[in-house]
């Protein structure tokens, strides 16, 4: 595992944080793209942002709310 240390700057009333030339080719991104801050077990994952990716999970996410009793009844058996 390796560790990367990110700058933050102030830009107006936000935060933002200074990706090094390493981390940002890793990621194939470049200035005014986007990257998306996923939450895991072991902290924060930043990958590029896919907006297919985020329609599916937003897909998902309706799809747990709709269906949370029958997954809760699942769950006990």
């Amino acid at each position: 595992m390796k560790f990367l240390k990110l700058e933050l700057t102030r830009i107006g009333d936000s935060l933002a944080a200074v990706l090094p030339d390493e981390l940002r080719n890793r990621l194939n991104v470049t200035k005014s793209d986007f990257v998306s801050a996923v939450e895991t077990d072991e902290g924060l994952l930043i990958v590029p942002y896919d907006p297919e990716v985020e329609e599916q999970v937003r897909l998902g996410l309706n799809f747990m709310a709709e269906y949370r009793e029958i997954f809760r009844a699942l769950a006990k058996t």
